[in-house]
């Protein structure tokens, strides 16, 4: 799909996207049940997006940094203070010391600017504004104003109640939603979910993956921290536990205090809401059944 102008909907937040200088716009496979062509103007999206072909060099130089993300010492993108909010570059994950992307962010996070590398593709020129990893930057922005998280977890419905199933890459967050899956259940995702409150239920969404896939919704009822065990094993935590352990697996930018208390306040009510317990498995079928004993 390719035009000047879309609306980005996830979690139940719209994002308007548009270009600024008449440049075509592209979005990886992933956001292709995601994102619609739009006209509106006068519509009350949560957050704005200008998007711009190409990176003046003024933007690329580094200034003083106030977060910088890495893996395995390779940088994925470096935040710094502007006058104005905050400046955001990001890097190419396919090609060592080149800059893809400078945004731009209000201190609200509710209005941005970024700046884009060009694609070439079958002769035509495009510019890609949430070429990973700046997708996910910017869903982790849009709960700066709501009371929402993201969280690296799995989560499932199984008719009558959502299931996520939270922790670090190894725990057996994606074996469980295709436990429960095998048993009829709907996975949500196995990855990174957005958890929300509206009014006074909490819901939690999946988000564009690297694979394409429908939007999805599931109520929150439940939440487990899994680990692997010998035997399966649960232990209902009391609210103060929940957050402390439920904390580290929620994706967060410390260099912001404020918005680290955001954080905290969600989780607390959260976790005041929704049970949470730490969870031993044995990965079979019938973790589910116990599951649902100890409920």
């Amino acid at each position: 799909m390719q035009a000047k102008s879309f609306e980005f909907n996830v979690a139940d937040f719209s994002i308007l996207i548009e270009s600024k200088d008449n440049s075509l716009l592209v979005f990886e496979d992933g956001y292709t049940h995601f994102i619609s062509e739009t006209s509106k103007r006068d519509k009350d999206f949560d957050v704005t997006v200008e998007a711009y072909c190409g990176i003046p060099d003024l933007f690329k130089k580094e200034d003083e940094k106030v977060f910088e993300a890495k893996q395995d010492g390779f940088k994925l993108w470096r935040i710094e203070k502007t006058r104005g909010g905050f400046k955001f570059i990001i890097q190419n994950q396919r090609s060592i010391g080149k800059i893809q992307q400078v945004a731009f962010a209000t201190n609200s996070f509710k209005n941005w600017k970024i700046y884009c590398e060009e694609i070439e593709q079958d002769g035509h020129r495009f510019i890609c504004p949430l070429l990973y990893p700046f997708g996910p930057l910017l869903m982790y922005y849009l709960t700066y104003n709501s009371d929402a998280l993201m969280v690296h977890a799995s989560g499932v419905f199984d008719g009558e109640n959502g299931r996520i199933f939270s922790g670090f890459s190894g725990v057996g967050k994606s074996t469980m939603a295709k436990i429960w899956q095998s048993n009829g259940s709907k996975i949500i995702n196995d990855d990174r979910l957005i958890i929300r409150k509206i009014k006074q239920n909490y819901y939690f969404y999946n988000t564009p993956m690297f694979y394409e896939d429908e939007p999805k919704k599931s109520p929150l009822n439940y939440i487990y921290l899994p680990f692997h065990s010998p035997k399966n094993s649960f232990e209902k935590l009391n609210v103060k536990n929940a957050v402390e352990s439920f904390f580290p697996f929620c994706i967060q930018h410390s260099y912001n205090s404020e918005l680290m208390e955001r954080h905290l306040d969600v989780i607390s009510d959260l976790c005041s809401v929704i049970p949470v317990s730490k969870l031993g498995v044995v990965p079979t079928k019938e973790v589910i059944t116990f599951i649902k004993d100890n409920d």
